[in-house]
């Protein structure tokens, strides 16, 4: 798989000072046994959550992005951590591609699932898929989940079992689900949590869901 994105530590460097900056984080000082990173990009995320998760599991489905964070995070040396080149799906083992909309240069909106729009797509490889169940089944602590899987949010979060989960993050993808599913997603998550904060980019929407006791304390 060939790398058409400009991946070094300058684009690390804003990725993770755009999630400071204008995304949701408990205090420091929280203690979460085990954080989910889904669709981890280049480790923005990942990074925060290793201040203040026991352990951490992140998967993404693009190994130039994958191979970068593998490196970053040794030169960090953060070692609480266990990385999945691969994509999230319903079911594990499948073979499929990886694409992105012709002409955008953002390694962030790369997609390994089906979209709704017309746009042209540009194919940047083949991953393999693997399922959120498999992971509960192998990591059934996990207390903070984020989810950024470009329309896969639909499957994993609609199908799954979720009241192990303290807090989610999720961003949800119009452009991929439509309308309607987003709307279904959101009004089914507000049945399991209490939504504390939502956000919109240029992607989609950013929400944020708690079923802690406590006040989530958001950093934005």
């Amino acid at each position: 798989m060939t790398n058409r994105f400009k991946i070094d530590d300058a684009f690390f460097e804003d990725k993770v000072n755009e999630v400071k900056e204008g995304y949701p984080f408990p205090n420091k000082g929280a203690k979460v046994p085990l954080c989910m990173d889904i669709g981890a990009n280049v480790g923005a995320w990942s990074m925060l959550f290793s201040e203040y998760c026991t352990e951490l599991v992140s998967v993404e489905p693009y190994k130039p992005n994958y191979d970068f964070m593998v490196s970053k995070f040794k030169e960090l040396g953060i070692n609480n951590i266990t990385i999945y080149n691969k994509a999230i799906s319903t079911k594990d083992g499948e073979k499929i591609q990886i694409t992105i909309e012709e002409g955008n240069k953002d390694s962030g909106s790369i997609s390994s699932n089906d979209d709704i729009s017309d746009s042209p797509k540009e194919v940047l490889g083949e991953v393999e898929t693997i399922s959120y169940s498999h992971l509960y089944e192998k990591y059934p602590n996990v207390g903070y989940l984020k989810v950024d899987c470009e329309g896969c949010e639909w499957d994993l979060l609609m199908d799954s079992k979720l009241d192990h989960i303290k807090i989610l993050v999720v961003e949800m993808h119009p452009g991929f689900l439509g309308r309607k599913k987003v709307m279904k997603l959101k009004n089914y998550l507000g049945t399991q949590f209490k939504n504390v904060y939502s956000r919109k980019d240029l992607f989609g929407e950013v929400m944020v869901f708690s079923n802690m006791n406590t006040p989530l304390t958001i950093n934005v």
